[in-house]
């Protein structure tokens, strides 16, 4: 009936009672250990760790109701049952409210005795199965954090974390559902990017201050029975839930947000607990990969325009062209050039001339392609890979950037500047080499000559400009370094 190793604590000084008590609990199968004083029954607790304690509330020296209260502070959960006399039932219901699990009266009777016994080692048994359930799910819960930390440390991205999250959260929170908020740009809304259950949140976008935890900094759990003030991005008829900010640097950077199905309030802790420590995880994962994606776009941003810089040019032909020649497709590169923009700079200033080249960086984005990638290739001149893309095509599109940033307006102070003229070399592979430096010389080279030709056109790369042409490098990449190594007319 019982496991062998069920222990029964018997605590009284009378003798012939403690050995009347033990004879019934062997009886039932039980191991009984006796104290005849509260000190030593206090000492034998944590040692012999019994399953339940007997005890009489009469005793010299330390009684039972004191034996009760210093049993109940370092095991909530152990049961204790009084043993007193009929004179003694008003102390035995003081300790019924101290945390007794019930009290036998002398004299007593055995069935009594063992009623009481078994309902005790019955509570006591379904609060280990507690216990040990909620250890095997702290195990499994530890055990995908761990997962979901080492996946996150392989992300390069916040959109392929977003990814691996919400699978993830699904299974932490699998009884309940939920969403994930990031902060805009802007900060001024939080957006949904990873929701899961059945019941997840209906607006996937609100302001923050709609949200109590965002508001205080610090978790919140809506709870309409509790008096809790309700958050006003979550449904009215919504029961308990918790919002956890995701903080990053002492500010919140979105929030968690866990619709609970049961308002257990043992479970509503565990749960707190699992929120509290999964949103501090998501905040550092998610600040460490935008800060990683941060300097990554540093590291192939021109800063001034905004477009990808050289290095980044050198990869992408090098990946391109690879994919071309598999899939024996074409790919086209435009090389552009600012006509006589040191009359900018020499005419309105440096400032100006920037001015020239963001807005330029601006209109050549606003005419690419997703796939295009568009490239401020040093000083005036820019490139723009377009794969997929025949020469005729590329030409085309060429020619309508032309005329178009014709009609580009820049405005310096109180000043329009005066209108952008661009000139053109055009040429694409495999006609012109299989090579990107082959391809991007003999574009070069169409552009140079659409310079000697009065500027201001396109010319699409001959037929043998697959000849190697000496293209020198500019010494540095801002827009004062306008003078090359060669000069252009």
């Amino acid at each position: 009936m019982y496991p062998s190793a069920t222990r029964v604590l018997i605590v009284d000084d009378d003798r012939d009672i403690s050995s009347l008590l033990s004879t019934l609990m062997n009886k039932e199968g039980l191991t009984s250990l006796t104290a005849y004083d509260g000190e030593t029954a206090l000492q034998m607790v944590p040692v012999a760790r019994p399953d339940m304690l007997l005890v009489d509330v009469k005793m010299p020296g330390i009684d039972g109701l004191t034996v009760l209260k210093r049993v109940k502070e370092t095991d909530p959960h152990l049961p204790v049952v009084l043993i007193t006399a009929y004179a003694e039932v008003p102390s035995s219901v003081a300790a019924m409210r101290a945390g007794a699990f019930d009290y036998l009266s002398k004299p007593f009777e055995h069935p009594e005795v063992m009623r009481v016994v078994r309902a005790a080692l019955a509570e006591r048994a379904r609060e280990q199965a507690r216990a040990n359930e909620e250890l095997a799910q702290h195990n499994r819960d530890i055990g995908l954090l761990n997962e979901m930390g080492e996946m996150l440390q392989s992300c390069h991205a916040v959109a392929e974390a977003n990814d691996i999250i919400e699978p993830f959260l699904g299974r932490l929170f699998a009884e309940d559902s939920g969403g994930l908020f990031i902060f805009s740009a802007s900060r001024n809304l939080a957006e949904a990017v990873a929701v899961w259950g059945d019941a997840s949140p209906l607006d996937k976008v609100f302001v923050p201050d709609d949200c109590w935890a965002l508001r205080r900094g610090k978790a919140h759990m809506g709870w309409e029975s509790a008096g809790a003030p309700q958050c006003a991005h979550v449904p009215g008829q919504t029961g308990a839930y918790l919002c956890v900010p995701l903080m990053s640097h002492g500010e919140a950077m979105g929030l968690l947000h866990v619709l609970l199905t049961s308002p257990d309030e043992g479970l509503l802790e565990r749960k707190q607990r699992l929120a509290l420590t999964v949103a501090g995880q998501l905040g550092l994962a998610l600040t460490n990969l935008k800060m990683q994606e941060s300097l990554r776009e540093m590291a192939v941003r021109d800063p001034l325009t905004g477009l990808f810089n050289r290095r980044y040019l050198e990869e992408t032909m090098e990946r391109e062209f690879l994919r071309a020649t598999r899939q024996g497709a074409p790919i086209a590169l435009i090389m552009l050039d600012i006509d006589h923009f040191k009359r900018y700079n020499d005419t309105y200033g440096h400032d100006a001339g920037d001015v020239v080249l963001q807005k330029l960086g601006a209109f050549l984005q606003s005419y690419s392609r997703g796939s295009d990638v568009a490239c401020r290739y040093g000083g005036e001149e820019f490139v723009l890979t377009l794969p997929q893309c025949s020469l005729g095509n590329a030409c085309r599109r060429a020619e309508e950037m032309r005329q178009a940033v014709k009609t580009l307006q820049v405005h310096h102070g109180h000043r329009t500047l005066e209108a952008i003229t661009l000139s053109f070399g055009v040429a694409a592979f495999p006609e012109h080499g299989d090579k990107p430096d082959a391809v991007l010389n003999a574009a070069d080279s169409a552009m140079y000559r659409a310079k000697q030709q009065g500027r201001d056109r396109v010319v699409a790369a001959s037929g043998d400009s697959t000849r190697q042409f000496n293209h020198t490098p500019f010494r540095v990449q801002d827009n004062r370094s306008h003078l090359k190594e060669r000069s252009l007319p």
